[in-house]
């Protein structure tokens, strides 16, 4: 509702062809900025580009990785080799987010059914038809809106069925017929002391430093020293354990068994992308794993993880936590 008459600037009537009455078009002055399309950067993992980055990953000879007997400098050969073709066969590119939902039940024909209803009402004003001309059109119109009610529901039904989840495709269906969408709101607020800060990336370092700190404070407590555990707390073994070397074979199980589809780590390959390269990494894998086991030595890039913040809603959603 408009309260302030004075910010409206100019209101013309406009015949959009499909009704008998004319839509209104108003422009309102508003103080807030025009926001347009929200603009991203992401990967497109189509299967063209996915073709692209398996034959690059076949041409490779994994030298650089298979010579190497230091494990950090295996694994760290390995991935700068896998990342290249990455990066050349899935580009980061800019993207705009717009609303492709919309009138998805739009067919061919109704397009076209659309476009003569528009010319059909223009002549019904008209006062040189007939009456039963008239009639014609008033009749075409009451079958172009069944048309669009019919459409309307068969998509639905088809949204509903295909979905694994089909309350969460009900819902879907009903939030986008009564335009109940959600907003997501990227403006992002923290009060640190007597300070508010905006920017996202003091916000994650804020983060961060709070978790790092807190585990310090843990380990010092009570005088605790962390060098003292390692040094006198740390008793032998009389029995010794023996890790026999991975096969190519128990990678490729390990590989197949991936379930996400789409989630990734701190190097933005997904786990599907792993799947069907597989056959092309599994040899450079288990050079650098068995090495791992020569010589007792995790790969330091594989300490590195990605760990996304989860709000308190979307873990209660997730584990069925009920406060």
């Amino acid at each position: 509702m408009i309260m302030n008459l004075n910010c409206i600037k100019k209101t013309i009537n406009y015949d959009l062809g499909y009704s008998d009455h004319f839509a209104q078009l108003t422009y309102i002055i508003v103080n807030k900025p025009v926001v347009g399309p929200k603009i991203i950067k992401k990967r497109q993992f189509s299967d063209i580009a996915i073709k692209e980055f398996i034959y690059y990953l076949q041409t490779e000879s994994w030298d650089q990785v298979l010579l190497q007997e230091e494990v950090n400098e295996s694994f760290n050969a390995f991935m700068a080799i896998v990342m290249y073709y990455f990066n050349i066969s899935f580009p980061i590119k800019t993207c705009y987010l717009n609303n492709n939902n919309k009138n998805k039940w739009m067919t061919k024909g109704l397009i076209v059914s659309k476009n003569k209803l528009r010319i059909l009402n223009g002549l019904k004003r008209s006062k040189q038809i007939s009456s039963v001309f008239r009639f014609y059109i008033s009749d075409y119109q009451l079958i172009y809106k069944h048309l669009v009610k019919e459409a309307k529901k068969r998509y639905n039904e088809k949204l509903i069925l295909s979905s694994k989840n089909k309350t969460k495709g009900i819902w879907q269906v009903i939030n986008r017929e009564t335009g109940n969408f959600p907003h997501n709101n990227y403006n992002m607020q923290l009060q640190n002391s007597t300070e508010i800060i905006t920017d996202p990336q003091l916000i994650s370092e804020k983060f961060n430093s709070y978790f790092i700190d807190t585990v310090n404070g843990l380990l010092n407590k009570d005088g605790h020293n962390p060098m003292q555990t390692f040094q006198y707390d740390i008793r032998t073994c009389s029995s010794s354990m023996f890790a026999s070397l991975i096969t190519e074979i128990e990678i490729k199980n390990i590989i197949s068994k991936l379930k996400g589809k789409y989630s990734d780590g701190f190097d933005e390959i997904p786990e599907v992308l792993v799947k069907h390269c597989s056959q092309h990494i599994i040899k450079p894998l288990t050079h650098v794993f068995n090495l791992s086991f020569k010589n007792g030595i995790f790969p330091d890039m594989m300490k590195i993880a990605k760990i996304p913040p989860f709000s308190k809603k979307e873990i209660n959603g997730t584990f069925g936590i009920i406060d």
